[in-house]
């Protein structure tokens, strides 16, 4: 099923503790 980006996006944030994370930073969002 679909599950939404922003999901995604925390999961990743939380497991790999990333400082100072943007969603800006995601290439797929820079291509919209």
């Amino acid at each position: 099923g679909l599950v939404p980006q922003q999901a995604l996006l925390d999961v990743a944030n939380w497991y790999l503790q990333l400082e100072d994370f943007d969603s800006n930073q995601v290439l797929e969002n820079r291509l919209r």
